[in-house]
């Protein structure tokens, strides 16, 4: 939620890394669900984001290893 505040009206704020409840030590369900807990979900919602002018949105690179010149890509502009 920090993150979140202190973005800039048309901020935008991009999720990485979200995915680790579901690898390493002590993953599973429980680790999941623990992650998914801590989500401030009803105070960044649909109408939040659009009253704020914020944005968050975030990529599944675990789901995109078929488009590997794209997330070459990414990873080289972020690095």
């Amino acid at each position: 939620m920090e993150s979140y505040r202190c973005l800039a009206r048309c901020g935008r704020l991009i999720l990485f890394g979200f995915s680790s409840a579901a690898v390493g030590a002590g993953s599973g369900t429980l680790s999941a669900l623990r992650t998914l807990a801590r989500v401030p979900w009803l105070r960044i919602n649909p109408i939040s984001l659009m009253n704020d002018n914020k944005s968050v949105a975030g990529v599944n690179l675990g789901r995109m290893w078929d488009q590997q010149e794209r997330t070459t890509g990414w990873m080289n502009a972020v690095l």
